[in-house]
């Protein structure tokens, strides 16, 4: 994780603090599901673009990165939505997981973790009963095979992230185990093969 929270902070600067259109996209899609008096966790929050956006719609918004340059930048560029709270953290931290969410967003981060699965029941354990998990999550497992072996090289000599190439079915069938079901799904950009999902704990 180390190598991860030095990365992401040397990459927070370059950041943007507004919406791209894919974050757009995925927002105007997250809105139907949010209601006013909803608790919604922000899971790799990043810079606070969905978390700003969310807290127009919900009674509160928590948002968590481990970077926390990511989390410096997400509160200095947070002015008037005094009901978003900033987290440097994780989902096993237990300011986090002491408290049940109506919603959990996890965009553009599943991708991201070393164990799917693992994170994915974390996430079904701090959600309400019948809580949702809204996702974007970009699957190289979609990609051809000279792509996923750049990707795999640029991990190694650490010019990039390490990335899971999951694909939409292993990403919807780890879903599926831990006990999450299907509401809808949409691909966002299919150049980059990220789908959305919204899926709620049965």
């Amino acid at each position: 994780m180390k190598n991860s929270i030095e990365f992401w902070n040397k990459q927070a600067s370059k950041f943007s603090v507004n919406e791209s259109n894919e974050m757009k996209e995925s927002i105007e899609k997250i809105y139907k599901y949010i209601k006013p008096n909803m608790l919604v966790l922000d899971f790799g929050c990043g810079t606070g673009v969905s978390s700003r956006a969310i807290s127009k719609a919900a009674e509160q918004v928590i948002g968590i990165d481990y970077s926390d340059k990511m989390i410096d930048i997400a509160k200095t560029s947070t002015n008037d939505e005094s009901n978003i709270k900033y987290l440097v953290g994780t989902i096993d931290d237990e300011e986090v997981n002491s408290v049940k969410y109506d919603v959990v967003l996890a965009l553009n981060v599943l991708h991201l973790v070393d164990d799917l699965e693992l994170t994915l029941q974390k996430i079904n354990h701090i959600l309400k009963p019948s809580g949702m998990l809204i996702s974007a999550t970009p699957c190289l497992g979609e990609k051809n095979k000279v792509t996923k072996f750049l990707f795999k090289l640029l991990s190694k000599v650490r010019l990039l992230i390490q990335v899971n190439p999951i694909s939409f079915a292993e990403l919807r069938e780890s879903m599926s185990k831990v006990g999450f079901h299907e509401i809808e799904s949409s691909e966002l950009n299919i150049s980059d093969s990220n789908i959305f999902i919204v899926s709620h704990k049965k």
